[in-house]
């Protein structure tokens, strides 16, 4: 997952400047690592954090055949509402280290 907020900004970049050539590969970086973190999540036992990986993957692909087929203000707005999908995974279950690095909440810390 580290590797999906540098891809993010490059896609966002890419859905703002109306731009297929910068967002089409991020997307497919976000695509790949949404997936992988479904499989990490769904191995974990955490189904919800699983589905809203999934979702996540899924409104990237609508980004991706958005801009394909030009509609921006359609593939701006997905951008926004993808941001929003990530807060609540990250939300409910990252936690930032005192090193500025990532890590999932143990479980007694979540949920609160």
């Amino acid at each position: 997952m580290k590797g999906v907020q540098p891809a993010f900004a490059a896609m966002r970049k890419g859905a703002e400047g109306s731009n297929l050539d910068l967002l089409k590969p991020n997307a497919a970086i976000l695509m790949k690592s949404f997936a992988e973190a479904e499989d990490f999540m769904k191995r974990r036992g955490l189904a919800d954090a699983a589905r809203w990986a999934q979702d996540a993957r899924k409104m990237v692909e609508g980004i991706d055949k958005g801009a394909v087929a030009g509609q921006w203000d359609i593939v701006k707005a997905s951008a926004t509402e993808l941001q929003k999908a990530c807060a609540q995974c990250h939300g409910a279950y990252r936690e930032r280290g005192e090193d500025g690095t990532f890590f999932i909440k143990p479980k007694a810390a979540r949920n609160k």
